[in-house]
């Protein structure tokens, strides 16, 4: 089934041949039949993970709450409320990216129904990036080619969107292209419970070098490693110390990018049943450089 949605509801499309509609404005296309007698194979091959001769460079376990939404550098380990995020909904509900300071609670949270639509939810979200930006002025942590690591527990509510991920600095800087890297992205979605999607984007043609969506074991269920071993030939990417993907590393990849993490809704997916209070935990997050 596939579907088609904008931030007022579903589309409604024209069913082609052999295309079947069903209530929901969902779209069956057609039918995979599997052999429940099959072996299953394991989720994940062995563990490879080595760093050897690498070191620490950034060692972040949140013991000591260095994080600011400050409109200036203020020596601070994270900054909020500077990086919006591509969030959508699809039952009206109104998203807003948050500061440390705000009264709310610095996550994912709906702080009250609005008067003039007391169905639709309200939802504040926290997003975190390791430097600072005030016109050409930029302070914080960057880093090229290395070892990157987060350890976390993502949340359960439905259509929930936890992402580590990482930007090119130049591109804040200057008219220079963007290039993103997607370590790890989840849609807590039944559809397609447990598999995480990791994706490089270069903005500057709009195009995604390379991607993937791997099975895990539930990354809902205790916490577990996402990590990026990158070094100017290769980008190879981890979920517990085991490979997940592997491929060579683009031109615009090739320069320091700073980390961000957050947790968002949607992504395009039906937010109806998104719950008003939902947790991203992180217990750290890691750079190593050989």
């Amino acid at each position: 089934m596939v579907a088609l949605y904008k931030p007022t509801g579903p589309v409604q499309l024209t069913p082609g041949p052999g295309v079947t509609q069903d209530p929901h404005c969902r779209y069956k296309i057609g039918t995979v039949r599997v052999d429940a007698s099959a072996p299953t194979p394991a989720l994940l091959p062995a563990k490879t993970l080595d760093l050897t001769g690498y070191h620490l460079t950034l060692d972040e376990s949140f013991t000591v709450m260095s994080i600011s939404d400050a409109k200036t550098h203020d020596g601070s380990r994270w900054y909020a409320k500077n990086e919006e995020c591509c969030m959508s909904t699809t039952d009206g509900t109104s998203t807003a990216m948050v500061g440390i300071s705000s009264p709310q609670k610095p996550i994912l949270v709906d702080p009250g129904r609005r008067p003039e639509h007391p169905a639709a939810k309200n939802f504040q979200v926290l997003d975190l990036r390791s430097d600072h930006q005030r016109g050409q002025c930029r302070r914080g942590f960057s880093q090229q080619y290395g070892y990157f690591e987060m350890k976390a527990k993502f949340p359960r509510g439905e259509d929930t969107w936890p992402a580590f991920w990482l930007l090119n600095t130049a591109s804040k800087n200057s008219r220079a292209p963007a290039g993103e890297i997607d370590v790890v992205e989840y849609i807590a979605n039944p559809h397609f419970a447990d598999y995480i999607a990791t994706t490089l984007h270069d903005w500057s043609n709009h195009t995604a070098p390379a991607a993937s969506h791997y099975r895990v074991p539930s990354p809902t269920g205790g916490f577990h490693t996402y990590g990026m071993m990158w070094t100017p030939a290769t980008m190879t990417f981890y979920f517990d110390s085991a490979v997940t993907m592997r491929c060579p590393t683009p031109s615009i990849m090739k320069q320091p990018y700073y980390l961000l993490v957050d947790l968002g809704i949607g992504s395009g997916w039906p937010t109806e049943k998104t719950p008003h209070t939902d947790d991203l935990q992180i217990q750290y997050i890691r750079a190593y450089s050989e």
